[in-house]
């Protein structure tokens, strides 16, 4: 997405397909704004996860994922992934 006013509010317009497909796949997530974490129970889950939203978030919503922001969480497992 571009860093322009429009920016945020089409984030969130696109999130909500996100959010949307999070529940179908029965995923415990949560979300603020443009970002949002999706919790797993082992650290590999994780990763998958993170893979598979990244994928669906460009491959699907064509959104661009920082991939410096983007991280799985050892600890509470979370998949934090940022487009921002």
């Amino acid at each position: 997405m571009g860093t322009g006013p429009l920016s945020p509010i089409l984030s969130n317009i696109l999130l909500e397909y996100l959010d949307k497909e999070l529940e179908c796949r029965g995923l415990l997530f949560m979300s603020y704004a443009d970002d949002f974490a999706v919790f797993a129970k082992l650290q590999r889950a994780a990763e998958r996860i993170m893979t598979s939203v990244s994928r669906y978030l460009t491959d699907e919503l064509r959104m661009v994922v920082n991939q410096e922001k983007s991280r799985s969480q050892s600890k509470v497992y979370p998949s934090l992934i940022d487009h921002g």
